[in-house]
């Protein structure tokens, strides 16, 4: 869509269900993540076991909430890792 903040909110409204995205910066997603916490969805690293990741993290994965939980967004962040396989995304600076 062109705006990383846009993307995570659409999936905090529910028009996506997960949003992939590497190279941005802090202000680039920092407003949309707030909006997809406060609606119960998650963001991690979008490299495969990052759980932890910081707004300056530079590589993000939004998942939306679920019904089932953490639990289930759990099991959707792992699926995508396991798409996603040896594949990292890495962004110096």
């Amino acid at each position: 869509m062109g705006s990383a903040a846009l993307n995570l909110a659409f999936i905090a409204t529910g028009q996506m269900d997960i949003f992939w995205e590497g190279g941005c910066w802090a202000w680039d997603v920092a407003a949309g993540w707030c909006i997809l916490v406060e609606a119960g969805g998650i963001v991690v690293g979008g490299n495969p076991g990052e759980w932890e990741t910081g707004v300056d993290g530079r590589v993000y994965l939004g998942v939306r909430g679920a019904e089932g939980g953490n639990k289930e967004q759990k099991q959707i962040v792992e699926e995508f890792w396991g798409v996603v396989g040896d594949g990292r995304l890495a962004y110096d600076g």
